[in-house]
C-alpha cells in the first residue's frame, strides 16, 4: 500500500505544475516568466518517476492523470515563435488593408474633383446653348434661307445640349460606381480602374460636345454674314442719266438711285459734284468742298426694290461755246458725287458715284475707273 501511494502523488505532483503552467500562460509577465524558470529546473533536478505499467498496479484515475500530464508536456513543448509570427501577420495584414482604403480614398476624391470640373464645362457649354438660341431668336424676321440656317443652328446647339446632358448622366453613373467601390474593398483595385475608364469616355464626350458647340457657333456667324450680304439694302445709281445745257446757266442733271436690296434704307444723304476737265485728262477727280463742290441731298427712307429721282442744277454756269465744246469731246464734263446710307440695324453704308457726259449718246455714263475720285 505505501508503495502504491508513493507512485500516486508523482503524477498528482505533475499535475499541479501543469495547471500552475497553464494559469501563468494566460496571465505572462517577467515575473511568471522567472518563476516558470525555476520551476522547470526543479522538475528537471528531480529524477524521472518510475511508475510501474504493469496492469495491476495502474488504476482508471491513474491512466486518466497520465493521458493528460502527457497532453499539457505536448501543449509546454510547443514553441513560442508560432504565437509571434500569427500577431505579426495580422498586423501586416491590418496594415496593407489601411494602405488599400487610403489608395482607394484617394482615387474617389480624384475623380469627384474631376467631376467637378466636368460640371462646370458643362454650365459653360449650356450658357453658350442659351446665348446662341437669344441669338437665333433675333434673327427670325429674316427671309426663308436665313430663317432655314438658323433653324439648322438651333437643332445643333439642341443636339449639344442633349450630348451634355448624357455626358452628366455619364459622370453621375461614375460617381456612384465609384461609392460602391468604396465601400467594397476586397474589389476596389478593379472597380476603380472601371471607374476610370468611364471617366475617361465622359472626358472624350465633352470634348465632342463641345466641338460641337463651337460647330453651332459657326454656323451662327454664316447665318449673320448671310443675312448681311442677303438682306442689307443696296443704293445704287441707275444709267443712263440724263443731261439739258443751257447757256447762261449750269447744266441740269436728272440720276435715279434705286435699292436693289431686300430691306429699306434709312437716312440717304449726300453731297453732288461738277468738274469740268480739257481732253485729255489724266488725273483723277477729288471729293472736297470748294467751287466744285454743290449742294447736300437727302431722303428719310428709300424702300426695297423702290427708286427716287434726283434733279440738280450745277451752280457754275456755261456759256454756248463751253456748251459746243463739251458735245464736241473737246471738254469734258464729270458729275459725281459720294454720301451714306443705313440699314434697319442702324449700320452705315457708303454711297459713291461718278457720271461723265458721252458725246456719242449725248447722256451721261460711268466714268471709267481712271478718272473715279479717291
Amino acid at each position: 500500500m505505501g508503495k502504491k501511494h508513493q507512485h500516486r502523488t508523482k503524477p498528482n505532483r505533475l499535475r499541479q505544475l501543469f495547471t500552475r503552467a497553464n494559469k501563468v500562460g494566460s496571465q505572462p509577465s517577467e515575473e511568471g516568466h522567472a518563476e516558470d524558470a525555476e520551476q522547470g529546473r526543479e522538475v528537471e533536478r528531480q529524477p524521472p518517476p518510475v511508475i510501474p505499467r504493469g496492469p495491476e498496479n495502474q488504476t482508471p484515475n491513474s491512466q486518466h492523470a497520465e493521458a493528460e500530464a502527457d497532453h499539457r508536456t505536448q501543449q509546454l513543448a510547443k514553441p513560442a515563435w508560432t504565437d509571434k509570427a500569427q500577431a505579426y501577420a495580422a498586423v501586416a495584414i491590418a496594415f496593407f488593408s489601411l494602405v488599400t482604403l487610403f489608395v482607394i480614398s484617394y482615387q474617389l476624391r480624384a475623380m469627384k474633383e474631376q467631376s467637378t470640373a466636368m460640371q462646370g464645362q458643362l454650365n459653360a457649354v449650356n450658357r453658350q446653348a442659351d446665348l446662341m438660341g437669344k441669338q437665333l431668336e433675333s434673327m427670325n424676321s429674316s427671309s426663308k434661307q436665313t430663317q432655314d440656317l438658323i433653324a439648322a443652328t438651333r437643332e445643333t446647339a439642341n443636339a449639344s445640349q442633349s450630348v451634355a446632358e448624357q455626358n452628366k448622366e455619364l459622370v453621375k453613373h461614375a460617381g456612384e460606381q465609384a461609392n460602391a467601390a468604396a465601400t467594397q474593398a476586397a474589389a476596389s483595385q478593379t472597380q476603380a480602374k472601371a471607374s476610370v475608364a468611364q471617366a475617361e469616355a465622359a472626358r472624350q464626350s465633352l470634348g465632342a460636345a463641345q466641338t460641337s458647340a463651337r460647330a453651332a457657333e459657326q454656323s451662327a456667324q454664316v447665318a449673320s454674314e448671310a443675312f448681311n450680304i442677303g438682306q442689307r439694302p443696296y443704293l445704287i445709281v441707275t444709267e443712263p442719266t440724263s443731261v439739258a445745257f443751257t447757256a447762261g446757266q449750269g447744266p441740269t442733271v436728272n440720276i435715279r438711285i434705286e435699292n436693289s436690296g431686300n430691306t429699306p434704307a434709312y437716312g440717304l444723304s449726300f453731297n453732288t459734284y461738277f468738274s469740268f476737265r480739257p481732253d485729255p485728262f489724266t488725273g483723277r477727280l477729288e471729293y472736297k468742298i470748294g467751287p466744285e463742290s454743290e449742294n447736300r441731298y437727302s431722303e428719310d427712307i428709300v424702300p426695297a426694290h423702290y427708286g427716287n429721282t434726283f434733279r440738280y442744277i450745277s451752280r457754275l454756269s456755261i456759256s454756248e461755246e463751253a456748251i459746243t465744246a463739251i458735245k464736241a469731246g473737246q471738254v469734258l464734263l464729270f458729275t459725281y458725287g459720294q454720301g451714306e446710307y443705313r440699314d434697319g440695324r442702324g449700320k452705315a453704308y457708303p454711297l459713291q458715284y461718278c457720271l461723265m457726259y458721252d458725246k456719242d449718246a449725248s447722256t451721261l455714263v460711268a466714268c471709267p475707273d481712271r478718272y473715279r475720285p479717291k
